[in-house]
This record gives structure tokens, sequence and C-alpha cells, in this order.
């Protein structure tokens, strides 16, 4: 038999509601570019300074910049090298036994003097 709480009953608060909730961010990228082709990029003030600098000494646009990188990262790159195929087991057994022939061999003339 269960019994029921007066109606003055007050529960106590939850242990979760006490914690102030983390403001969750919704967007990390202030400003969005209008067009979609449109690129934003952050950079520290080191990094737009060295940027400027090889931009002066090639004598490019930023944009000519991005365009070499891209173009590098893009182009295709050749396949890696297949490992070579495994001889079959017969043939690496043979090639086991000649080994061992030969060390046993090398041993026995050794053994001798």
């Amino acid at each position: 038999m269960t019994a029921k709480l007066p109606p003055e009953f007050v529960k106590a608060p939850d242990a979760a509601a006490s914690r102030p909730k983390r403001v969750r961010k919704t967007n990390l990228v202030l400003e969005a570019p209008r067009d979609p082709n449109a690129l934003l990029l952050r950079l520290t003030d080191g990094e737009l300074q060295a940027l400027e600098q090889a931009r002066q000494r090639y004598q490019v646009t930023l944009e000519q910049m991005l365009h070499r990188v891209l173009a590098q990262w893009m182009a295709p790159r050749p396949a890696p090298p297949q490992p070579a195929p495994e001889r079959p087991l017969r043939e690496r057994l043979q090639l086991l036994v000649t080994t061992l022939r030969t060390w046993r061999a090398f041993a026995r003339g050794f053994a001798r003097r």
C-alpha cells in the first residue's frame, strides 16, 4: 500500500537545475560571406604580415596565390606503389630448403677445420 504525499509537500530543487547552463555558440563564423564563391579568412597579425610580404616578393595578388595552392592541392597524385605479389607456398618452401642445405654444407665445412 502506497501513501500519498500531502498537498503542501514541496520537492527539493533538482541538482541539474541549480547549475548555470552553458551558453551554446550557435555560429562560430562572425561574418559569413554573401557570395558562395567568396572566402573569409581570419589571420593573426603575424600571419597577415607574412602573407603580405610573400605577396609582394612574388608580385602576385592574394587570389592568385590561393588559386595556385588549390590547383596544387587538387592535382592528381600518382598511385602508391603496389607490393610485389607473394610467391606461391611451394616456391617459398623450396627457397627455404635450398637455404637450409647451403647453411648445413657451410657448417659441415666449418666443423672439419
